[in-house]
């Protein structure tokens, strides 16, 4: 079947937005509180092992800082450690370099979780096989989940970065700002199927064999507003099967974009958005799974000598695909041999597409400390803040050493503050909730310029987290990056009744809700109005479990869902929408028993529109009550077995719902189609999938006076009533 709405031909210039802008980012630290390497161990090899070795462990700092040089090292192991760091001065003049052995790793990474290595070259001096190899054994310490690359530079490597190589997970890691290549092998590599959840922001693959593979391997990744250079084989290739998201990059000179080997009938949930193809080789994007392949907003400008399709997909002649609003220099865009829908995409006879740049390593701007003292209460803390803002310095940092905070009275950050805190870990670095109200154990009063990093906070199960209110400004801004919530009962976050504020969520953790959601999205006053403003809450990215409910969306408000991976052995709902409101869900795993009660997306009284997109989702979306004004898309859906059906519309009146391009697995590990439920029209469409094509995340630039732009970075928010409560 092939469904096209609206294919034309555009002859004028088409231009490559590019985002190039200066990250509002910086370093803070070193701090008293680290150890140094070459104050407190030495600068050879040997020296680096022993601190590396003591790192986190009893009576040694958790965070280990590696003073400008180079560092002639053997293969280094880092194993057994929960929530340390392991940070470099600046990459452009912090570089570990291998003396080993031929063939051999410059850093295994074992047993690691929560952890940070950072600002730092690692410089294979053509030698090392490996520069990071991620890979648990499986014998000690933890599983390897959580952790982050940022600001990493890779030299002279046949690979760079490898995960799951020894069988058992690389899971939930952020690759941050880092620069892989040039590379006589893949730049990065996952090895088994526990390797899930890469998350891969802002870098740069320059001159790889293969940018990002799991061939030879399995798992899957995720990348996002990165570059490719000049890939000899391509910017991203896949044996195995999984859930791939790869948005808004930019392709330069490379054999391919995308490719697939060998074909079979295997699904795969696929979505290529917003990418920028430039001068690139035919096919450009190759599939030969099953998919569902959702291609929105790409830009493809083909090489001069390019011949054949610039898409072509077939896996034995059944692939599902969804075509929306791309641009391609080739009259002869798309051979795709299945199901095949195509919305608006356009041909030119040229496009103005350019390399964007990327923001660099954040500088260390040397901000004037203020020292929390140790065991310090509420009182001694308050203090240490009411300082940092009487000081009028710039972004004044109040810092606390590793150790427990016990917190009887709430800390109080007043308005119009632009100050960091900052602790010393997610893991070590604990403000606790001792008093005998509510709390909560932070209030942040807005317009606000307040940034959180490092830091673990606990309600001790009775009071919230963080309160942060007067925020609801035009323009105003919430950023959270790598954000843990979990264990409260009443909300994760509860973004409540903002019309205008942008919830920015990006690698977000949100787990083990007992009570209440996981995330809760409450819309303004204007917005349950019908007067929606620009309030928003974006997650781009995240992972997720055992939730008695994930999302909860009423009153107006807009929430956006993707590229998250979700799994809970007991039978839980995830989802409830009621009222009014725009939700969409893409890109994302859904591992739920099917055919339990209560089911998986619950819309009872739902008068708004809802997509799902691309999803491997193992329960049913089901309608009920009043449907009237109710929109449902569940289009390039796959199933748990012997599923009886994606969506039950029990509205009534009927909610307007369709379901499209969906598969459902049979026993051998394949798919099936799934019969199309409804009929498709270009105004629909395009209703449907306006939310995830119009939100899409940017650099994090700096705002205005009088508009907040709050901003956490690797903070967990434990065992509180409301973890993160965002107000008006």
């Amino acid at each position: 079947m092939r469904l096209v709405f609206g294919f034309a031909v555009l002859l004028t210039l088409l231009p490559g937005g590019a985002f190039g802008q200066v990250e509002d980012e910086e370093f803070t630290g070193p701090f008293p509180s680290w150890s140094n390497l070459r104050r407190d161990y030495g600068t050879d090899s040997a020296a680096l092992q022993r601190a590396l070795n003591e790192v986190g462990k009893p009576g040694h700092p958790a965070n280990l800082f590696i003073p400008a040089g180079t560092y002639c090292v053997q293969q280094l192991e880092f194993a057994t450690r929960l929530g340390v760091s392991v940070l470099g001065e600046d990459p452009a003049n912090t570089v570990l370099k291998y003396c080993g052995a031929d063939r051999g790793v410059l850093l295994h990474v074992n047993g690691i979780a929560y952890s940070r290595i950072g600002r730092l070259t690692f410089d294979c001096a053509g030698s090392a096989s490996v520069a990071v190899d991620q890979s648990y054994d499986g014998l000690h310490g933890y599983f390897d989940t959580g952790n982050e690359y940022s600001d990493v530079v890779f030299r002279n490597c046949p690979t760079d970065i490898r995960g799951g190589n020894l069988r058992r997970g690389f899971a939930e890691t952020t690759v941050l700002r880092a620069h892989f290549g040039p590379s006589s092998g893949p730049c990065v590599i996952l090895k088994d199927f526990n390797s899930l959840d890469l998350w891969i922001w802002y870098s740069l693959f320059d001159r790889c064999q293969t940018g990002v593979t799991n061939d030879p391997g399995a798992g899957n990744f995720n990348v996002y507003n990165s570059v490719f250079r000049k890939s000899v084989k391509a910017d991203i290739a896949i044996h195995n099967t999984g859930l791939f998201n790869i948005r808004n990059n930019t392709s330069v000179g490379s054999n391919a974009f995308w490719t697939t080997s060998p074909a079979f009938a295997f699904p795969a949930q696929i979505t290529l958005q917003g990418n920028k193809l430039i001068h690139v080789s035919h096919p450009a994007i190759l599939v030969r799974d099953q998919g569902p392949v959702a291609m929105i907003d790409n830009q493809v400008e083909s090489a001069a000598n390019a011949t054949g399709p610039a898409v072509a997909a077939d896996a034995l002649g059944d692939t599902d695909m969804l075509s929306v609003g791309n641009v391609f220099t080739t009259h002869n865009p798309l051979v795709v041999k299945g199901r095949n829908i195509t919305l608006d995409d356009r041909i030119a006879d040229s496009l103005d597409l350019k390399e964007p740049a990327l923001p660099g390593t954040p500088r260390n701007f040397h901000r004037a400390v203020f020292e929390v003292p140790k065991k310090a209460g509420a009182a001694e803390i308050q203090a240490a803040i009411d300082n940092a803002v009487r000081s009028k310095t710039t972004r004044p940092v109040v810092h606390f050493a590793e150790g427990s905070y016990q917190i009887r009275a709430t800390l109080e950050v007043p308005p119009n503050s632009d100050l960091q805190l900052v602790g010393d870990g997610n893991s070590v670095t604990r403000l606790n909730w001792v008093g005998r109200d509510a709390g909560p154990v932070i209030h942040v009063a807005g317009p606000t310029k307040v940034i959180f990093r490092e830091l673990s906070i606990s309600g001790s199960g009775a009071a919230d987290g963080i309160v942060i209110d007067g925020i609801d400004q035009e323009t105003s801004r919430v950023h959270m990056q790598q954000v843990q919530i979990g264990s409260t009962t009443v909300a994760g976050l509860l973004v409540d009744g903002l019309d205008y504020t942008n919830v920015d969520l990006r690698n977000i953790g949100h787990a083990s809700t007992a009570k209440g959601s996981a995330i809760k999205v409450v819309g303004g006053k204007l917005a349950a109005a019908g007067h929606a403003r620009t309030g928003r809450t974006n997650l781009f990215s995240g992972a997720s479990s055992n939730n008695v409910l994930s999302y909860e969306l009423s009153n107006g408000g807009r929430l956006l869902v993707r590229d998250i991976w979700y799994e809970s052995n007991p039978p839980t709902g995830f989802l409830r929408l009621t009222g009014n409101g725009q939700f969409t869900m893409h890109g994302s795993r859904v591992a739920l028993p099917p055919r339990h009660t209560p089911a998986a997306a619950d819309l009872t009284d739902f008068h708004g529109s809802a997509t799902f997109l691309n999803l491997q989702f193992d329960d049913r979306i089901v309608t009920g009550g009043d449907g009237a004004n109710s929109r449902v898309l569940a289009m390039g859906l796959e199933g748990g077995l012997n599923l009886p059906g994606f969506l039950l519309n029990n509205s009534s009146p009927a909610a307007r719902a369709l379901v499209l391009n969906s598969r459902d697995f049979t026993a051998g590990g394949s798919s099936v189609k799934v019969p199309d439920q409804g009929t498709a029209d270009p105004a629909f469409l395009r209703e449907m999938l306006a939310q995830t094509r119009a939100e899409q995340p940017g650099i994090i630039d700096k705002l205005p006076a009088g508009v907040s732009d709050a901003r956490l970075y690797r903070v967990w928010v434990q065992n509180a009533t409301v973890g993160i409560h965002l107000k008006p």
